[in-house]
């Protein structure tokens, strides 16, 4: 091998190409993620440090007063260390890997995706990127049907980073007790091997001068919490929509 191979495989020309493909594409939380990586070797030898999952998706951050958005890794999977590939080689690496409680639904503009990336000392790290839908738990998805029968409709689900990745999801309310109540209701779900916690803020709407003036200094936001068990979520939406009703109503 010749002296201008190995730096053009270090700038990435000629370099090892790595392509992942994901056994399906639609996965619910909690469920495995399967593949294969395939790599097929450049112009010359590599040695690969590490092979390395990252499961991936944007949050929005705040600074100096400016919101913007940024690629997030949910969670790091190391599929393999030590490997030398040589010219022309493939190697395929089989993985697989349980989607964490905390992976975000991909709703509106939440994506998710898998990258795939190979260290390789003095040298440009070669990725693939690869994207994959993201459907609720059991627990989640019968928590927003509970709110639905309150009449609240899903407006934005947005995720944000507070110590790690965490989702929003905002409602509105346009029919039954709490239209022109409530401004709003967000809701942030944290789902447990028993259960289900949910972090609420209820907005109240301004009626008066003293409400108004609340909702200027946030005053008229409240934060509280529910539990569900899984029997709770076992008993379904309707269910779940009373012990909701119960903490918001307090807040209304």
């Amino acid at each position: 091998m010749s002296f201008f191979d190995k730096v053009k495989a270090s700038i990435g020309i000629g370099a090892v190409k790595v392509d992942t493909q994901l056994g399906k594409k639609v996965c619910r939380v909690g469920e495995e993620v399967n593949g294969v990586i395939r790599m097929e070797g450049g112009n010359v030898s590599q040695n690969i440090q590490a092979v390395k999952l990252y499961l991936m998706t944007e949050v929005k951050k705040e600074s100096d007063d400016k919101e913007y958005y940024v690629d997030e890794p949910i969670q790091i999977f190391t599929v393999s260390n030590g490997i030398e590939i040589g010219k022309g080689e493939r190697k395929d690496i089989p993985f697989s890997f349980i989607l964490p409680p905390n992976t975000p639904v991909t709703f509106g503009r939440t994506k998710v995706w898998v990258r795939t990336e190979l260290d390789i000392p003095m040298a440009l790290d070669q990725q693939d990127k690869d994207y994959i839908r993201i459907e609720p738990s059991i627990a989640v998805s019968t928590a927003v049907q509970a709110v639905e029968i309150l009449g609240f409709t899903l407006r934005k689900v947005d995720c944000e980073y507070q110590r790690g990745v965490v989702q929003e999801f905002e409602f509105y309310p346009t029919s039954g007790n709490y239209k022109g109540v409530l401004d709003e209701l967000e809701m942030v779900f944290n789902v447990h091997s028993t259960g289900l916690n949910i972090r609420l803020q209820v907005d109240r709407r301004a009626r008066n001068l003293g409400s108004l003036l609340s909702e200027m200094m946030n005053m008229d936001e409240t934060n509280t919490g529910l539990y569900l068990s899984d029997t709770d979520i076992s008993q379904g939406p309707h269910h779940v929509a009373r012990k909701i009703n119960e903490v918001i109503s307090r807040y209304s």
